[in-house]
């Protein structure tokens, strides 16, 4: 039997300990991605030596006040015409900041003089340089200089973010492979994602449940065909997993093109899992296909009754662009507050489900993850739940999303907003799985450790059987040969990571809130959906 551990307290001997970012050069290239090395990386005067981070080289995140306020933008502007650039500006944002949501959107950077460096961590630390000093001995800032300085330094790096069953470069196993379509090899005992065969039957819901039957949004690699999951686009009139044209539509609107780049970066184009391969004259299957539908498959175990909402944000070589993640998370915003003015608009999503993640450039410094905090922030204060993976780096820093359960004040408002679980693997014994991050934010581990779910049987990758025999008998042909260890025609794979922990945790979530909280769930109000998470962290932490 498997079960979920509480466990509040550290591990022993667990000390705020990053990792070893690795990633390839043709993945970084495609992406148009540096990581961050501290060693090189240049600084504003009174900056800190930062960690090391990924993210987009030609690309900020830039709150829409920045953008809508005239003079904010002027000085936006202006700093970096210092630097020889200039922003690609988003049409989607008005002129008047006070009609604007605080939200962050990904602006290109692009030459405009001279030869200039497109580095946006070197961009970044030139604003931060340029913005107005507060000096509340002189009384502090006020009109423009106050709205520069506010928003101005909320300015920051698109950071991309890893497929957390991905592993590489770490000294611990990199079994899942690398990002990209690396394979991955059997490391500590752990096998790599690999074809399966079971036996048992497609979980069926009880009948005699008729409430509403609650919603978990998977933001991941996307939806494939498979057996167990009918997907259904928009309108959804009831159906039980659900793929959004809209939000599709709507990342691929707020990702911004470099016209300078003559290979763009890939865009989430759709909902399906895809390409299968990123390299067709090798044929290897890209490292996260498939991550999702497995996800799916581990919540539909736990879970039957409930529904899926299957948003594509990763792409399949294991990366999430942390523009896209907003946009995703704003996308639920939406069906959430509309549902909650009219029941007959939008959809109620009960938990969010994120199994990728980031490590954070300054750990101290709260404003370098502002951004993503304040989005999940308000989502929860919805009352939504969160579960995010707390990553396979054998870590103990804060790997964000799910590092957002360890800051300081995330136990001091249990009732302004709803609970995120940081989720770390267990091992099939039970034991603390060897490759899963650890820290203050994890306080929930799952079963995260060669597990077996559903597995886009669509996938065949062009590795072969070591032995193969074929003939006919009779004038009927056959086939006799060893294990083709990318073949998944069979639909199901055995696969490890804390990608697969979480899900499990929202799926016990979903079963908690249709067992004890049937007759409940069709109120979507705040305060209800808040008192349904206040007493599912009781019953989790039983």
């Amino acid at each position: 039997m498997w079960t979920i551990d509480y466990q509040g307290e550290l591990e022993p001997e667990a000390p705020d300990a990053g990792a070893a970012l690795v990633f390839p050069r043709e993945i970084l290239d495609a992406h148009g991605a540096r990581v961050l090395n501290p060693a090189t990386a240049p600084l504003g005067p009174g900056s800190v030596v930062p960690d090391s981070t990924v993210y987009h080289a030609d690309m900020l995140l830039v709150p829409t006040q920045v953008l809508a306020d005239g003079a904010v933008r002027a000085w936006f502007t202006a700093a970096l015409d210092e630097l020889g650039l200039a922003p690609d500006l988003p049409e989607d944002v008005g002129n008047d900041p006070r009609e604007e949501p605080l939200q962050w959107r990904a602006v290109v950077l692009r030459v405009t003089r001279g030869v200039a460096e497109v580095d946006a961590w070197a961009v970044v630390q030139h604003l931060r340089t340029r913005l107005p000093v507060d000096s509340p001995v002189h009384g502090g800032l006020d009109g423009i200089p106050r709205r520069i300085l506010e928003f101005g330094g909320r300015i920051g790096l698109n950071h991309l973010l890893v497929g957390s069953a991905v592993i590489g470069g770490e000294p611990v196993t990199d079994g899942h492979g690398l990002p990209g379509d690396t394979p991955g090899r059997a490391g500590f005992g752990y096998a790599t994602r690999c074809p399966v065969q079971v036996v048992w039957p497609k979980p069926v819901p009880d009948p005699a449940f008729t409430g509403r039957a609650p919603v978990v949004a998977l933001i991941d690699s996307g939806s494939a065909p498979h057996d167990w999951f009918d997907w259904q686009d928009e309108p959804w009139r009831g159906h039980q997993f659900l793929v959004s044209s809209k939000a599709q539509r709507k990342i691929v609107d707020g990702t911004p093109v470099n016209a300078a780049r003559p290979q763009q970066v890939p865009a989430i184009e759709g909902h399906e899992d895809r390409p299968v391969s990123g390299r067709p004259l090798l044929g290897l299957v890209n490292a996260q296909a498939g991550h999702a539908t497995f996800e799916a498959g581990l919540i539909h175990q736990i879970a039957p009754e409930a529904r899926i909402l299957n948003l594509r944000a990763m792409f399949a070589d294991g990366l999430v662009s942390e523009h896209a993640l907003h946009l995703a998370l704003e996308y639920v915003l939406e069906l959430v507050e509309a549902n909650q003015r009219d029941a007959n608009t939008g959809l109620f999503v009960d938990v969010v489900s994120l199994s990728c993640g980031y490590f954070n450039e300054n750990r101290d410094d709260r404003v370098y993850t502002q951004s993503v905090e304040r989005l999940v922030d308000e989502i929860r204060s919805k009352g939504v739940m969160v579960v995010a993976a707390a990553g396979n780096y054998a870590a103990t820093k804060a790997f964000y999303p799910s590092g957002l359960a360890g800051l300081p004040d995330q136990e001091k408002r249990p009732f302004e907003r709803a609970p995120i679980f940081g989720v770390g693997a267990k091992n099939p014994n039970g034991s603390i799985a060897i490759f899963s991050n650890g820290g203050a934010a994890i306080k929930y581990y799952a079963p995260g450790a060669m597990l077996i779910s559903t597995f886009p049987p669509g996938i065949r990758g062009s590795a072969e059987p070591e032995l193969e025999l074929r003939g006919t008998r009779n004038g009927r042909p056959w086939i006799r040969e060893s294990y083709d260890p990318d073949d998944f025609r069979s639909g199901f794979a055995l696969w490890s990571g804390t990608s697969f922990a979480a899900p499990i945790v929202a799926g016990q979530v979903l079963a908690h809130l249709i067992r004890d909280h049937g007759a409940q769930l069709a109120d979507v109000s705040v305060d209800a959906a808040l008192t349904r998470g206040t007493a599912i962290v009781k019953k989790l932490q039983q």
